[in-house]
């Protein structure tokens, strides 16, 4: 239901991908929004639980917006943007000397 009042404001605001990675981001009253929702189905908000998945929720909120908006791979674009594992495998790619160390040609 977010996406069917917002759709065009966000498009507004952030026309392109990359204005969308860099400028939006989910915030408190977007969260305030999706418990209220959430109690109405009668799930009860954890605060321990969201403490600890904040950012995770957030960035899964925020992917799939940018799925909606464009595509797919705008989902992972934003997805990825708070994956350890992906972000540390780009890390060692662009390490030569890690390939160099470990005998490894691209």
């Amino acid at each position: 239901k977010y996406l069917e009042t917002n759709r065009e404001k966000i498009k507004a605001l952030y026309p392109s991908v990359e204005e969308f990675l860099k400028g939006y981001n989910i915030d408190e009253n977007f969260m305030g929004k999706f418990f209220e929702f959430a109690a109405g189905e009668g799930i009860e908000k954890d605060e321990e639980g969201y403490k600890t998945s904040e950012v995770y929720m957030k960035n899964f909120f925020k992917a799939w917006i940018a799925r909606n908006l464009w595509d797919y791979a705008a989902y992972w674009r934003v997805s990825n943007e708070n994956d350890e594992v992906f972000l540390n495998a780009v890390k060692a790619i662009q390490d030569k000397d890690l390939f160099k160390k470990n005998n490894i040609s691209l």
